[in-house]
């Protein structure tokens, strides 16, 4: 193996060999490592190895390599690890020499570096001082340091970088001095922390306590406070820590949330919070901020400076406050705020919260889902309603007391007095104008009596005790999708909750007296002359149901046509000079808007919604009225009595009852026809029967229910006691569950 010269005079002085034959010197260092072993030999003391160390990690410099011995030996030398190790070399020499270190070798150079150029320029000066070249346009990519020349002290200091300065791929670098300071990267810290502090008399590296105070604050999110008597401009998110004190006071900011740690040991005796203007400060239970006890730790959180709330806990970790999951009073010490917004999905084992019980009432509910702040309200939870009073029923007749009473259906044969109210059923003939026959009838102890239609009451009264109706969240927002605009959409995209009631009222309830009267059913009566075709009615007609001329039923289209509330008989069936005319028509615009049950639930002054008013004035304060008062406006169905139908914007009423698809997610028994709510399915019905599933009151036993979509002339869809679609006729009597809308 081939050795540098240097490495053949250190294997010399390790073997303790003649070097008598080794060539004269021919570099500085080979001079010191023969004078080294001269020292040696010639009254040096002790032994070559002994005179060589090499260096541990800690006793050399990791970057440039030069020994960090505090007291070197002249005599020693000192191997370092070279930073670049190949075979043969694997130290770099070091000898100490004249008060300084001397590198000895480490490589084997064949011939001294004469001079380094760049552009043409020598950069080797002399005394080892070498020439920074400047940049100029024919000269790229070389760094100019100032003007080039050095300080007093002798370092060429960086300029700060301004854009002006760069050009050509040049950059420039200035001296920072006082005057530069706030120009600098550690006030730009500063700055960003919130302080504008700076001072230009400072000297070089010195700055202001309030910027240095901004870029702990910022960087740490902890803050000591010192003195006795300290002022705190409360920044967000900022810890701040206080030991020896006797007062604090601490300006709240405008949002974020501060916290601020009395530690054992100080004694702190008043505490003064100043809060945003027009806010107020809210403490824990039981603290009182003027009396605070001396060598104990107390913990602070003002929280959100726009609702200016700040709570104290302390001494003890027994006295902190359980923040509270479902506290909703926002200005509540215990409300957690930023809540992340948790909906439980609706499923089938899902029963539901009562809200009454979360809310503290019906206002404070309103107070969350106006602002969509559904936090405590999910699908499935109720809310309580207990009805009391009398309410009709105008899918009934009934026979007041008083009402004579009849053997026989034509009336002939009287049999008695009422002397009390009866339920009166009437007899429905579709070939006689009103479609009913002239009598109902009753029953009195298992006998059949009949009375005059004319004579009954067009409703029932029944009376409500108590019964708890619990009206669920069926859906939030169901009405309106973003960026919903303009008449049709739902208060252009008002939050809302649709409330559905989880089981019927108490009483069955028909949706017609009989299949084809509707409620709102009138009858006008005209004589003909001979030569009239056109009749108006009476009023604003939503459907016409039958015409009859000389007591025969005529055919639409066939003999007459209907326009603009006006019948007008066709040539060849203009009604005979003397002929009584009748004709049957309706206001609704909807088969349910036009039947019994609409009524039974709507009337302001009789119906469900009364009740429902008389429960809860703060409740009923929130519902939505609609702009006829008469509920939420709807593209719903429209059906004459001949099973002609088509679709329009109508009044769906105050209380109503879901479609079939938005029970079902689509139409089933009315799919043959031209249905046009097209509504989508409530949440509460997307998993399952049993919510849809209901009974006649509260966790009675199933029942078959109504729905409000008609499946013809005569029958309605409704849900079966096996939670199943299905339909009924119009007079038959099932449950009815109705929603309304919370906004």
């Amino acid at each position: 193996m081939a050795f540098s010269r240097n490495e053949e005079i250190l294997q010399a002085i390790l073997n303790d060999e003649d070097i008598s034959g080794l060539p004269v010197p021919q570099s500085r260092e080979e001079a010191l490592l023969l004078g080294i072993l001269d020292k040696i030999r010639n009254g040096g003391g002790g032994s070559a190895k002994e005179l060589i160390h090499i260096c541990t990690t800690d006793e050399y410099n990791q970057i440039t390599g030069v020994p960090t011995i505090s007291s070197p030996d002249e005599g020693t030398l000192y191997l370092v690890p070279a930073s670049s190790a190949t075979t043969g070399n694997l130290f770099d020499e070091w000898a100490y020499a004249n008060s300084a270190w001397e590198r000895v070798g480490s490589v084997n150079v064949d011939a001294p570096v004469k001079d380094v150029q760049t552009n043409g320029v020598s950069v080797l000066g002399s005394q080892g001082i070498a020439n920074i070249p400047f940049a100029t346009s024919n000269r790229f990519g070389v760094v100019r340091l100032g003007n080039g020349v050095a300080n007093s002290d002798g370092i060429i200091s960086p300029y700060y970088a301004r854009s002006a300065s760069i050009k050509q791929g040049v950059i420039n670098y200035d001296v920072i001095v006082p005057a530069n300071q706030h120009e600098s990267v550690f006030y730009g810290l500063a700055k960003v922390a919130g302080s504008d502090e700076k001072n230009s008399t400072l000297s070089l590296g010195q700055y202001t306590d309030a910027a240095k105070s901004a870029i702990s604050q910022m960087l740490n999110g902890s803050v000591v406070v010192t003195g006795t008597t300290p002022t705190i401009n409360a920044l967000p998110g900022i810890r701040y820590v206080c030991g020896e004190v006797a007062t604090i006071d601490i300006t709240l900011p405008a949002s974020g949330v501060v916290n601020v740690v009395f530690t054992s040991g100080s004694t702190p005796t008043v505490l003064a919070i100043t809060p945003p203007t027009g806010q107020t400060v809210k403490w824990a239970n039981g603290f009182d901020p003027t009396a605070l006890e001396a060598d104990t730790t107390y913990e602070l959180s003002i929280a959100d400076g726009s609702t200016g709330i700040a709570t104290m806990y302390g001494p003890e970790s027994a006295k902190r406050m359980q923040s509270d999951w479902n506290q909703t009073d926002s200005t509540a010490v215990d409300y957690i705020r930023n809540k992340p917004n948790v909906t439980t999905p609706h499923n089938f084992a899902y029963d539901g919260r009562d809200l009454s019980t979360i809310f503290a009432d019906a206002d404070a509910l309103y107070n969350a889902y106006s602002v969509e702040n559904y936090d405590n309200i999910h699908v499935g939870d109720y809310w309580p309603v207990t009805l009391n009073g009398t309410y009709r029923d105008y899918g009934q007749l009934s026979a007041p007391v008083g009402t004579t009473y009849y053997s026989d259906t034509e009336l002939t044969t009287e049999a008695g007095v009422t002397d009390q109210i009866y339920t009166a059923e009437g007899v429905q003939n579709v070939n006689i104008p009103g479609c009913h026959e002239a009598y109902c009838s009753i029953k009195i102890d298992s006998t059949t009596y009949y009375v005059a239609w004319n004579d009954c009451l067009p409703y029932l009264e029944r009376t409500l005790s108590n019964a708890i109706m619990k009206f669920e969240v069926a859906a939030i927002n169901h009405y309106w999708r973003y960026g919903d605009t303009g008449s049709g959409n739902f208060q252009n995209g008002r939050p809302h909750l649709v409330m559905s009631a989880r089981d019927g009222l108490p009483h069955t309830l028909k949706m017609r007296k009989l299949n084809e009267v509707w409620e709102d059913q009138h009858v006008d009566t005209f004589t003909g002359d001979g030569t009239t075709s056109e009749f108006t009615l009476s009023g604003t007609v939503g459907t016409i149901g039958y015409v009859f001329v000389a007591g025969t039923k005529k055919t639409y289209n066939t003999h007459y046509t209907y326009s603009n509330n006006k019948i007008t008989f066709k040539a060849g069936q203009i009604p005979a000079d003397g002929a009584e005319i009748k004709i049957e028509w309706c206001e609704g615009f909807t088969p349910w808007s036009g039947s019994a049950l609409y009524r039974t639930v709507n009337d302001p002054d009789y119906g469900i919604l009364k009740l429902i008013q008389q429960a809860g004035a703060k409740l009923y304060s929130h519902i939505y009225l609609g702009p006829n008062s008469k509920g939420m406006r709807y593209n719903g169905e429209t059906r004459t009595k001949t099973n002609q139908q088509s679709g329009a914007w109508s009044d769906r009423g105050i209380l109503f009852l879901p479609t079939e698809d938005e029970i079902w997610g689509r139409l089933l028994y009315g799919a043959n026809s031209t249905h046009t709510v097209i509504q989508r399915q409530f949440a509460l019905y997307n998993d399952g029967r049993r919510h849809i599933s209901k009974g006649v009151g509260n966790a009675a036993s199933r029942h078959h229910v109504w729905t409000s979509s008609s499946t013809g002339v005569t029958y309605f869809a409704a849900v079966s006691n096996h939670g199943t679609p299905t339909y009924a006729n119009a007079s038959y009597a099932l449950a009815a569950a109705p929603c309304f809308l919370l906004t």
